[in-house]
């Protein structure tokens, strides 16, 4: 793995210093054709970002995350977005990146066990590594890898869709599955190709099962628990 130094800055902070977006932005944008409509998002809901640094002070990936409170069947449930990530090309698959999740989920798990409360992580991807390593390494993930999901699972999706502004989900359609809602937001030809080569390597078809095209903007809902024997293993 990559060493870096981890630190945290609030969203209120991230949002003044032009310079640290200026640092992200360049690290998004080999990934993107352009990153500007999706940090655009990013910036205006983060509340925590986890920063890595190497031994020369650079940036050499990022974790944007939104802790919030969201009602589901009426009831406020603590939640983490898992927002956007990236990471120098060079440091790509080292490591570097997983050990801000880490740090995040360890964090979670500490305010979960203070409060008693059990959180839900979700976030939105087209991105089959981002899934399959959230089923990896995370408990209770929806939609399951053949995409079926359970009654509360569907629920959990229909509060996220009314916290992304999108309809709830019509008759036939699945709760998971949002369609053209990460318009102007296309990853770059080379994470394309990347993402073709994990998805052909894994074997991985969800996403074409459910119709969920990047090309159009569309993503899947993901959502997640924290294992209570969580010890950093992402």
């Amino acid at each position: 793995m990559t060493p870096v130094s981890i630190s945290t800055v609030s969203g209120d902070e991230l949002r003044a210093s032009p310079h640290l977006r200026s640092e992200m932005h360049d690290l998004a944008r080999p990934s993107y054709e352009d990153p500007t409509s999706i940090l655009r998002r990013e910036f205006a809901d983060c509340t925590l970002a986890y920063l890595g640094r190497g031994a020369d002070d650079r940036l050499v990936c990022f974790y944007m995350t939104t802790w919030e409170t969201i009602h589901i069947d009426g009831t406020a449930v603590p939640t983490v977005h898992l927002g956007l990530s990236a990471t120098r090309q060079d440091t790509k698959n080292s490591g570097s990146v997983a050990a801000l999740y880490s740090r995040c989920v360890q964090d979670a798990l500490a305010q979960q066990q203070a409060s008693g409360v059990r959180f839900v992580l979700w976030s939105t991807t087209a991105s089959p590594t981002v899934f399959l390593a959230v089923t990896h390494f995370l408990a209770e993930a929806e939609p399951h890898l053949d995409g079926s999901f359970s009654e509360s699972g569907a629920r959990i999706a229909g509060a996220l869709r009314a916290r992304l502004g999108a309809a709830p989900a019509g008759a036939g359609e699945h709760p998971f599955v949002l369609k053209n809602i990460a318009e102007g937001t296309r990853y770059s030809e080379d994470e394309r190709r990347r993402i073709d080569t994990v998805r052909r390597r894994k074997g991985f078809t969800l996403f074409d099962r459910l119709s969920v095209d990047e090309a159009c903007y569309d993503r899947l809902i993901f959502t997640a628990r924290i294992p209570d024997d969580f010890r950093g293993r992402a």
